[in-house]
Parts: structure tokens; sequence; C-alpha cells
């Protein structure tokens, strides 16, 4: 199946590649590699407080 997933980069230079390629500060990640990155989250208290922290920042922007 070709599910993609789309990511918030998670820093400056990433953000920059980003924009000069043309996705508009996203990153499109396949599922099958979402199915990895989520097994690794649950494991990585450090990526589970990040992406809470990002949340909290989008949740800013979406008011």
């Amino acid at each position: 199946m070709g599910y993609t997933i789309i990511m918030v980069p998670d820093s400056q230079d990433m953000l920059e590649i980003s924009e000069r390629n043309g996705k508009g500060g996203k990153i499109e990640v396949d599922y099958c590699y979402y199915d990895m990155m989520n097994a690794f989250y649950k494991e990585n208290k450090e990526l589970r407080a990040e992406v809470a922290r990002l949340k909290e920042v989008i949740s800013r922007y979406e008011k």
C-alpha cells in the first residue's frame, strides 16, 4: 500500500532542505518507516517528550 505520513522537520537544517525541495516545510515518510519510528518512539522517553513539546507548539498555531 502507498501510505505516506507527513511529518514536521525536527531541525532548522531539515526545515530549510524541505522548503528548498518544495515540500513547504514538511517531510513525507513512507508508512513502513513510520511503523519502525513508532516502535522506537514507544521506547524512547526523550523522543516522547519532544513529540509532546511539538504538539504544544503546533496547538498554539492552530488557535
